[in-house]
């Protein structure tokens, strides 16, 4: 576990940051044993140098994204230490929405924004809607969160988009050139049989 008490946003080695946020979403365990099966299948005895070359694969986004991800976390921490309600908030939400797995079936999220209160709060208020913690606690993904907070201020255009989603194809048009076709397809046993007449009346006229 890193300790947070030595962590310092300009100084400190953003993999160090990394490896942090990824414990307090709590996935470091799990990045850390898929690590070392890579290391083990590879031979490599230097540990760092995996993890270096494979950090982007699970979550590292460059030092300066971690740098600026830890400075947030830090003035949070301070908001948190000083009381202020909305900051924390903010972190329940974030909380919440860090266990949530990233995406899910399109139909599954879609269906739960359709059916979601926050979808008729704006018609009913007129006000911008701002989702809550309260709005989140069963949202089956990140991606829905992400797209609730958005349509929920755009309820009309969701409601048409998804119409025109799920409204059947309308049936194919007949063309000229495919009746045509049709025409031309004929059943095999007709065929024989108009074969067999042919022939038939062509021996009697041989005979007369």
């Amino acid at each position: 576990m890193i300790n947070r008490e030595l962590l310092d946003a300009k100084k400190s080695d953003p993999f160090k940051l990394w490896q942090f946020r990824m414990e307090k979403d709590g996935t470091w365990d799990a990045i850390l044993a898929d690590l070392k099966k890579i290391q083990k299948e590879s031979g490599e005895k230097g540990f760092s140098s995996v993890l270096h070359r494979h950090a982007k694969d699970h979550g590292y986004e460059g030092a300066a994204f971690e740098r600026e991800q830890f400075r947030k976390y830090e003035a949070l921490e301070s908001a948190l230490q000083n009381g202020d309600p909305k900051e924390q908030a903010v972190v329940e939400f974030e909380k919440i929405v860090s266990r949530l797995p990233g995406r899910v079936t399109a139909k599954k999220e879609n269906n739960w924004i359709a059916s979601h209160s926050a979808m008729r709060r704006k018609s009913l208020s007129g006000k911008s809607v701002v989702l809550t913690i309260d709005d989140i606690r069963d949202a089956p993904s990140q991606a829905a969160v992400n797209k609730l907070s958005y349509w929920a201020n755009e309820p009309k255009e969701f409601f048409k988009t998804l119409a025109a989603a799920e409204k059947p194809a309308p049936p194919k048009a007949s063309t000229k050139k495919t009746e045509e076709t049709d025409a031309k397809k004929v059943d095999p046993t007709a065929k024989q049989c108009r074969e067999m007449l042919e022939a038939f009346l062509g021996d009697v006229t041989a005979e007369e």
